[in-house]
């Protein structure tokens, strides 16, 4: 599903390069549960946002079921990006002016021409979280693990068949941890392929595998 070949990413600071990504060659196959693990500064997010096509390479290649990104354009790149992948942060990221169905519905008004028809969709994966009754409340007006949920809702409302998710525990108690953790490997297990950023040996022992990065480069074990 997924390949990095000799990828490489630069940064330019007043004029010079700096490497955070420094060959990375790796493979991630439909219905993995991958973890990335490393320190802070170690290149982790930026390998993950070039993977949900946030950021682009500055070397190597990156293939998606075949497709050479490079040769996608911004608009093919943003239609990809949300038809086939569903993020989840630690920041949660929610729309503090919308109410939770708004926030839930956002990457559909994005794609659609119809986003009406995916209203029940919305409906459903609040009912399925508990937070049917919340719908119209916004996000101030929730927990943390509430909020979360809402994120998560948020990513399956297009069905994508990729989750990443970038420290989706960071802001949350332990026993909310364990029920988000949880609720992501069922995601796992109903064919899901999910990508996970973390610096947490617990939360990074939910995966099947782990890739550890340090300086911009995969340690192997």
């Amino acid at each position: 599903m997924i390949e990095l070949i000799n990828l490489e990413k630069d940064y330019f600071i007043k004029g010079e390069a700096v490497k955070v990504l420094k060959g990375i060659n790796f493979r991630i196959n439909k219905g993995d549960f991958i973890a990335i693990m490393g320190p802070s500064g170690s290149g982790k997010t930026t390998l993950m946002n070039i993977i949900g096509l946030l950021d682009t390479v500055t070397k190597g290649i990156y293939l998606l079921d075949g497709l050479d990104i490079s040769t996608l354009n911004d608009n093919e790149m943003s239609e990809l990006r949300n038809k086939k992948m569903g993020f989840i942060f630690q920041s949660f990221y929610l729309i503090q002016y919308l109410n939770i169905l708004e926030n839930v519905m956002l990457p559909v008004y994005y794609s659609e021409n119809n986003p009406s028809k995916y209203v029940k969709r919305a409906h459903n994966l609040l009912e399925e979280f508990g937070l049917l009754i919340k719908l119209k409340n916004k996000p101030n007006q929730l927990s943390g693990g509430q909020q979360q949920r809402v994120a998560i809702a948020r990513a399956l409302i297009n069905d994508p068949e990729i989750i990443l998710a970038d420290e989706p525990t960071g802001q949350l108690d332990s026993e909310t941890s364990k029920n988000i953790l949880d609720y992501i490997c069922r995601l796992n297990e109903k064919g899901k392929t999910i990508i996970m950023v973390t610096h947490d040996n617990f939360v990074a022992k939910h995966a099947k595998s782990i890739i550890e990065i340090i300086d911009g480069m995969i340690i192997d074990k």
